[in-house]
This record gives structure tokens, C-alpha cells and sequence, in this order.
């Protein structure tokens, strides 16, 4: 099961690439990157699939039973952009890359 959905992963990263990705690349005049962006175009993809079947599984849970309730919306909205632009693979999710190191 893993390997199909690895390979329609593959498949649809080949889409992907070929019709939106390699045009830009080519008009750009970057296509010497083209294997890596290929390479790393699999991350957001994988992201984007972790965001649509956590939104399956839990969203028909939380509208049944709520675990809070909120007046405001306005905070989920927060948190559900700062959850898809990470789990797309945009920027990392810890900032422990850029944290400053305390001189001893």
C-alpha cells in the first residue's frame, strides 16, 4: 500500500513539474536546478497530502464533538495557516535552525 501511494505521489510530482514547475524553470533560465527542484518538489506534496487527510479524519471528528468551544474563530484561522504553510514544507516547522546560540 505504501508503494502505491509513494508511486502516485511520484506521478503526480511528474505532473506537477512538467506543467508548472520546468516552464518557469526554462523562462527563467534555471534549468541547471531542475533535478534538485524536481527532488524537492516531493516535500510540499507530501505536506499537502498530510494537511488534506489530517482535515478528513479530524474535521467530521470535531464538528460530531468539539473539543473547545470558540466565540471567536479568528485564532483557528491563525492556527490553521501556520499549520498548512508548515506542514506544506514551505519553511521548517522548529526554529531551532535559526536560533542564536548563547556565548559561554
Amino acid at each position: 500500500m505504501f508503494d502505491a501511494l509513494m508511486h502516485g505521489i511520484g506521478q503526480v510530482q511528474g505532473i506537477v513539474f512538467e506543467n508548472a514547475v520546468e516552464p518557469a524553470l526554462y523562462r527563467l533560465g534555471l534549468m541547471d536546478w531542475a533535478e534538485t527542484v524536481f527532488d524537492g518538489l516531493e516535500i510540499p506534496l507530501l505536506g499537502a497530502l498530510t494537511i488534506l487527510l489530517a482535515y478528513l479524519l479530524f474535521r467530521p471528528l470535531e464538528m460530531l464533538r468539539p473539543v473547545e468551544r470558540w466565540r471567536e474563530r479568528r485564532a483557528v484561522r491563525t492556527d490553521i495557516s501556520i499549520r498548512s504553510s508548515t506542514g506544506s514544507g514551505w519553511y521548517p516547522r522548529s526554529s531551532s535552525c535559526c536560533s542564536r546560540r548563547s556565548a559561554a
